[in-house]
């Protein structure tokens, strides 16, 4: 696990990285903390409060208010909105669970590191589905 996520630090020039502390997760950010390469941003372990569904509903209203942007053209994007948009009753959802813990830290976050840090292009893939103007 520890050499995926280097690798997909590199490719994708991922930061922050949050590491949910749990299970293997913790391992994971103690020793990402203890041998870091270089390059690598040190790991944030995190402690989500409540299950998914919690998460995601304390983080709907920002996604709702078009606070998320996502790349147009992107190879994961017709997947990841398919789990989006079945949850919670859709087969897979740790694609969810990944975004509503990010946007829940980055909402305690005091500084000012903007959420289209993270996306650098918009995309409203979902209007016609939501009725929203952004997404």
């Amino acid at each position: 696990m520890r050499r995926k996520v280097v690798a997909l630090r590199r490719q994708h020039s991922a930061q922050p990285i949050l590491i949910e502390k749990a299970g293997q997760g913790l391992n994971l950010v103690q020793d990402l903390q203890r041998e870091r390469p270089d390059d690598l941003p040190r790991p944030i372990g995190t402690e989500p409060r409540g299950d998914k569904a919690d998460r995601m509903a304390a983080a709907s209203a920002r996604i709702e208010s078009g606070e998320v942007l996502l790349p147009e053209d992107a190879p994961w994007l017709d997947t990841f909105l398919h789990e989006l948009l079945a949850f919670p009753n859709g087969r897979h959802d740790d694609q969810v669970d990944s975004v509503s813990q990010f946007l829940n830290w980055e909402r305690k976050r005091q500084d000012d590191i903007p959420l289209n840090a993270i996306v650098e292009t918009i995309l409203n893939p979902i209007n016609s589905l939501l009725g929203h103007h952004r997404w």
